[in-house]
């Protein structure tokens, strides 16, 4: 069964798409879905039934896998290795290559080379909003800055 990940609008709708037919059903409220993560199944009127998976992030946040390291500028520790596994326009998620000394609003520098054409190099400092053993997960300090080569990656 394959499933969708439609974005949230901020009106707190969705835009349902099937993804055998390519109707959509555009408006739907979040309110008819119980909570905002998991999966749900949805039949569409061409009568092909799907999961509809609901993540409630503001941003689009692309699956990568691209090596890099951090230092962790709160805790004064040396660089360690990393691997970036999710990137959007506010932040990034990463799985520690080894035991680490991480914790909730410390701040870190991250820095990797995205696999673009241009091998545009990211170096941003990052806060961490979520420890999960080795799963961090980042906001950019400068989140509000706008990042052209990163949002033309993020398009492509």
């Amino acid at each position: 069964m394959q499933t969708t990940k439609p974005m949230i609008n901020k009106d707190r709708t969705i835009d349902i798409t099937c993804p055998n037919c390519q109707g959509t059903k555009a408006g739907v409220p979040i309110s008819v879905f119980r909570d905002l993560q998991g999966e749900k199944t949805v039949r569409c009127t061409c009568g092909e039934t799907f999961l509809v998976r609901l993540d409630g992030r503001n941003m689009f946040r692309k699956e990568i896998n691209i090596r890099g390291a951090y230092t962790n500028l709160t805790k004064n520790l040396p660089q360690a290795p990393m691997l970036v596994t999710n990137i959007s326009l506010q932040g990034i998620g990463f799985t520690a290559n080894r035991d680490h000394r991480i914790e909730t609003g410390d701040e870190l520098q991250a820095l990797f080379i995205l696999d673009d054409d241009r091998c545009t190099q990211i170096f941003r400092k990052v806060t961490v909003i979520s420890v999960r053993n080795k799963k961090i997960g980042c906001e950019f300090v400068d989140a509000d800055r706008y990042d052209p080569k990163l949002s033309y990656y993020l398009l492509s």
